[in-house]
């Protein structure tokens, strides 16, 4: 027998053993003896731990997996060559990775994100997949590797939309945080890339009871969302006679200059508000103690300098409470009338308003009443609508006691 015949003998042999799931230290070292003797047989040897990574039977693929990250080791660049043949092939595989097949598989991956971060994008479906594994160790150590790819390769996410609103719907909590975090950091890059799953985000915002799940939700939703973005209706509000204008330039104030007539463009027509017919006019005659009420729940709001200014109307353009700066009545008579008159249980009706040097938000409560408030322009969104949502929710109440909404 040749010396090349009995290496390949050896070889066969050593294949066979990680079949069964044997592996041994002197099984791998000679493996690998044979491989420096050999290196034209290395292709060979990756093809073949693969196939036996491809079967459902859990020690033969750990036994492989090591074996394949001592080549890793060893052969970095053809490894990760042979990456995307890998992933393949693991794709035959009947059952989806368990946990202690998981560790082996993270460590491979890692090893190759290190030194040839461009060739891991094939494993971002299979990472994502990781991220609702049972086993909290996976779920973490895939999420760490999954952000310095969201860091560093966001492209990587591109054709994974679905994978990552699967995420959104995860069993775990953590699951689902991660996911948002995931999203958050590839749109302050590339938005676009998961702009599919601005919905599912802005949903768990709203209405998941998880406090810090809304809160990455809200961070996530912020950079999804547009510059100027409005809640359910796609509306463009002109505030002054040009239709763009620098906020930065002039003050918010002077550049309110709007003419008799403005229009409004709303997805379900287009309408005209006859400004000069409308005026904000003083309070409504309130019960002192529903005034009390409404006046301390509001303060809740003001509360940590978040929002500088509160203003509480009704649709009638009565005047029912104020606290802060005065905004412009020009634009408050604008936001109540094209805000959605449908009464909104869930508080969704807003108009968001993101300006140079401030943001104004507009929300519904209940039928008659609307909330406007005022922050600074680095105020976060999704964090001012967190702080928001329980206040207003307390607000509607209150306005429902005192029969103003």
């Amino acid at each position: 027998m040749t010396f090349l015949q009995n290496k390949q003998k050896q070889f066969e042999n050593i294949i066979k053993e990680i079949e069964k799931g044997n592996t041994s230290e002197s099984n791998t070292s000679s493996l690998m003896q044979i491989l420096r003797d050999q290196p034209s047989m290395i292709p060979d040897a990756i093809k073949s731990l693969s196939i036996i990574m491809s079967k459902v039977d859990r020690k033969p693929y750990i036994a492989a997996c090591q074996v394949l990250n001592e080549l890793a080791d060893q052969y970095p660049d053809t490894v990760s060559d042979s990456l995307e043949m890998i992933i393949e092939l693991l794709k035959y595989r009947e059952k989806e990775l368990n946990e202690l097949e998981w560790l082996p598989t993270l460590e491979l991956f890692s090893k190759i994100y290190q030194g040839y971060p461009e060739k891991l994008k094939t494993a971002v479906p299979g990472l994502l997949n990781a991220l609702g594994n049972s086993n909290q160790d996976i779920r973490r150590e895939a999420y760490f590797l999954l952000m310095n790819i969201a860091t560093n390769n966001p492209d990587h996410f591109k054709d994974n939309s679905k994978e990552l609103k699967r995420v959104l719907g995860g069993i775990n909590i953590d699951e689902r945080i991660n996911g948002c975090k995931i999203i958050g950091k590839i749109a302050e890059k590339n938005p676009e890339i998961v702009e599919k799953t601005y919905d599912l985000v802005e949903d768990l915002f709203l209405n998941h009871p998880d406090n810090d799940l809304r809160k990455e939700a809200g961070f996530a939703a912020d950079k999804l969302r547009p510059k100027t973005h409005i809640e359910q209706q796609e509306i463009n509000v002109y505030v002054a006679e040009k239709e763009e204008i620098q906020y930065d330039s002039l003050s918010f104030e002077n550049s309110l200059k709007i003419d008799e007539q403005k229009t409004a463009n709303i997805t379900t027509g287009f309408y005209k508000v006859g400004l000069d017919e409308m005026e904000i006019t003083p309070s409504k005659e309130i019960d002192i103690n529903d005034k009390i009420k409404i006046e301390d729940a509001i303060k809740v709001m003001l509360k940590g300098g978040v929002i500088e200014s509160v203003i509480l109307v009704d649709t009638d353009y009565k005047m029912l409470f104020q606290s802060g700066p005065q905004i412009n009545n020009l634009l408050l008579i604008k936001l109540i009338s094209i805000i959605n008159l449908e009464k909104d249980d869930t508080f969704k009706n807003r108009i968001t308003i993101e300006q140079a040097d401030k943001n104004i938000i507009a929300v519904r409560v209940g039928k008659k009443a609307i909330l406007v408030v005022l922050t600074g322009a680095n105020i976060s969104i999704g964090m001012l609508f967190l702080t928001l949502n329980k206040s207003i929710e307390k607000l509607n109440d209150m306005l429902m006691d005192a029969g103003l909404t």
